[in-house]
C-alpha cells in the first residue's frame, strides 16, 4: 500500500507487473546489511486495521 510507504525509508516501491524492477529492489534489500532491519524500524501505521476497514465499509455506503 504505497499511501503509508516512503521511499527507502520504510520500504521500496516497483513498477506494477515489473519483474525485473522487483528483482532490482530485492537485490539491493539483500546486498546491503541491515536494511531491512531499518525498514522494519522506521515502519508505523497510524491507524489500525480496524480503523481502515470502518472507513472503506463507509466509502462503500456513501456511494
Amino acid at each position: 500500500m504505497t499511501e503509508f510507504l516512503t521511499e527507502g525509508v520504510n520500504g521500496y516501491s516497483f513498477k506494477r507487473g515489473n519483474a525485473s524492477d522487483l528483482a532490482i529492489k530485492l537485490a539491493h534489500i539483500l546486498k546491503t546489511p541491515g536494511l531491512l532491519h531499518q525498514l522494519s524500524i522506521s515502519t508505523e501505521y497510524l491507524r489500525t486495521t480496524e480503523v481502515m476497514a470502518k472507513e472503506t465499509f463507509e466509502l462503500y455506503q456513501n456511494n
